[in-house]
């Protein structure tokens, strides 16, 4: 058994909110359907997929695809996962809203970056003191890192910082550096509370000695450890952009 290729297309829903609609081949036969949205990136390199919920009716699957910009290219996808274990990726659809019509945006920029191990790779679920729940890279030579900081609901606004929350009971020194090819380096103490760090752009250098000017050049941030350090005893939690 190998399903047909489903259809796949991006419209405009009653209240001009774009939503991709999908009717896949064989729907008894479906496990689960994931849909994913991708603002405005041009640079497919560069694009941070998220997932949306999707909502079945009869044998079409529909999500919602908040924006900021109708006048921004929105991107999506889905991929079916059948009860065989086979997995069929839709067409990539990509539209400008404004062109199908009345488009409205729906969604707002966030200072707060959402902090789930989803996000990051080779990161896992993890909670520090205090019930507080962040993510802990796994990975002990590679670290983890995160394209989320492209989406333009997160991207960082002007003249901010970055402030995170972590927990290590061990001193750890890492590495932060960026897809603009900046770094700095990352003095994790020990404590057996929560600690937070803040980190102004102009600290991030690149192998000339030129500073980042500012967050919102990065799209990508990686954490990884320094020789001898294991980044895989420390949480992060509670990203964030300041600005004061």
């Amino acid at each position: 058994f190998w399903p047909a290729r489903p259809t796949s297309k991006i419209q405009l829903d009653k209240d001009g909110v774009p939503e991709l609609l999908l009717t896949p081949a064989n729907p008894e036969q479906i496990k689960k359907v994931q849909i994913y949205q991708c603002l405005k990136t041009a640079n497919n390199i560069a694009r941070f997929w998220r997932d949306v919920d999707t909502i079945r009716k009869g044998n079409q699957w529909t999500a919602k695809l908040p924006l900021m910009n109708v006048n921004d290219y929105l991107f999506s996808y889905a991929n079916i996962h059948y009860q065989n274990d086979s997995v069929i990726s839709s067409d990539f659809e990509s539209v400008i809203p404004s062109k199908l019509g009345n488009a409205v945006a729906t969604d707002k920029r966030s200072y707060e970056l959402p902090g789930g191990a989803s996000l990051w790779s080779d990161a896992a679920p993890a909670e520090g003191v205090g019930g507080i729940e962040g993510f802990r890279p796994i990975n002990k030579h590679h670290g983890t890192s995160s394209a989320q900081f492209a989406d333009p609901k997160w991207k960082a606004p002007k003249g901010a910082s970055l402030e995170f929350m972590f927990y290590c009971t061990q001193p750890q020194n890492l590495i932060l550096r960026t897809d603009s090819r900046h770094k700095t380096n990352l003095e994790i103490t020990a404590s057996n509370d929560w600690q937070t760090m803040k980190i102004d752009p102009d600290q991030l250098r690149n192998d000339h000695g030129a500073n980042l000017g500012d967050w919102s050049k990065v799209g990508k941030i990686e954490l990884r450890p320094q020789q001898g350090a294991d980044i895989t005893k420390v949480v992060f939690a509670n990203f964030k952009w300041k600005t004061q």
